[in-house]
């Protein structure tokens, strides 16, 4: 299931892009299409840019859409993840042993 929604959200983002350039801001379009003819047809001046806004927001809810819901399908439900920490088991606290003594050697004797 993962797999086909993030197949439909990559060819939803690819749509998109090439939709966005496709419209210009005078309604002529980026690749020259549409132009002459009445307001009525589905490729005119106006026809396309309606055609294409349209377009570009519904790729955009699908993008969205399918964002979420990958994000959501993704998402591990486990809760934190320090709740399966089990501490260590506890020891008696070792008492320091005591530093072993070194005999002092025997100082030389001065004036023999």
């Amino acid at each position: 299931m993962i797999l086909f929604i993030s197949v439909i959200h990559v060819l939803t983002a690819l749509l998109l892009i090439v939709v966005v350039l496709l419209q210009d801001a005078k309604g002529g379009g980026a690749f020259g299409i549409g132009g002459g003819g009445g307001s009525n047809q589905i490729l005119s001046s106006t026809g396309t840019a309606n055609f294409l806004v349209n377009l570009t927001r519904g790729l955009a809810v699908l993008f969205a859409a399918t964002s979420i819901t990958l994000t959501y399908m993704t998402t591990t439900h486990t809760g934190s993840v320090t709740d399966s920490y089990v501490p260590p088991a506890a020891t008696k606290a070792a008492v320091p042993a005591a530093a072993p003594t070194v005999p002092k050697a025997p100082s030389p004797k001065k004036g023999k």
